[in-house]
């Protein structure tokens, strides 16, 4: 049985984010993180309220400025962002994740598989033995025998043992940062470091040059370079 909101308490190892971390990241106003994260209220015919459930429920702990949740929730978050830039309503998205979640028994559905969307239909690639296949998600579940196509999280790595992503390029694979839980708590690193980028970038403002933040923590000028437009990016 999933463990609801309340029931929650963060684990080592899971990283550790609030609504302000991921909008950095994800480059996402807080608004709209919030209302995704806590859920929301609106007016209806007559003058009556509705309250909107989360889209994502699974990972998060605490209330008010103390809410946060866990990476694997931050991913079901770039996830939603994703399918929401190219038009899935969240009508589709919310139903498509409960049923990955009851499909696979997966605490974080869209942290688990590799998703797929052409604008109109979420697909998940699904493979038992040397079978693939595509399962949609908005066709009641029907497996259509397809050849794979290309995997939706382009940003994401996976764990196959765990299922689960484990590590998240928030600037695609051309460039060294990294987020994983395993790495620096979870905040923005460079690659194979535990060096935050955020530790760079004060250097950096601080007028410090290249070479020596090269010197000092055996990075090379692409290293810099990619951090101080992640940084910037994210101001």
């Amino acid at each position: 049985m999933l463990k609801s909101r309340a029931e929650y308490k963060p684990t080592i190892g899971e990283g550790v984010y609030t609504i302000a971390d991921a909008a950095h990241i994800l480059e996402i106003p807080s608004i709209k993180l919030r209302r995704w994260v806590n859920g929301y209220v609106i007016s209806t015919q007559g003058a009556e309220k509705k309250s909107v459930a989360p889209v994502v429920d699974a990972g998060i702990w605490g209330e008010g400025r103390q809410r946060a949740f866990n990476f694997y929730a931050l991913i079901e978050l770039y996830t939603i962002m994703a399918l929401r830039d190219i038009g899935v309503s969240f009508k589709k998205i919310k139903q498509a994740r409960e049923e990955l979640g009851r499909r696979f028994r997966a605490r974080y559905p869209f942290a688990t598989h590799k998703l797929m969307s052409d604008g109109k239909q979420i697909l998940v690639e699904f493979a038992e033995g040397n079978l693939q296949a595509i399962l949609e998600l908005d066709t009641h579940g029907q497996m259509a025998l397809e050849q794979i196509i290309t995997p939706f999280c382009k940003k994401l790595e996976f764990n196959f043992d765990t299922q689960l992503a484990e590590l998240f390029r928030p600037m695609g694979k051309d460039t060294s940062i990294v987020v994983s839980p395993h790495h620096g708590f979870g905040r923005p690193t460079i690659e194979g470091t535990n060096i935050a980028t955020e530790t760079i970038y004060k250097l950096f403002l601080a007028g410090e040059d290249r070479n020596t933040i090269a010197e000092l923590y055996d990075l090379t000028f692409a290293n810099i370079d990619s951090i101080i437009a992640f940084e910037k990016r994210a101001a």
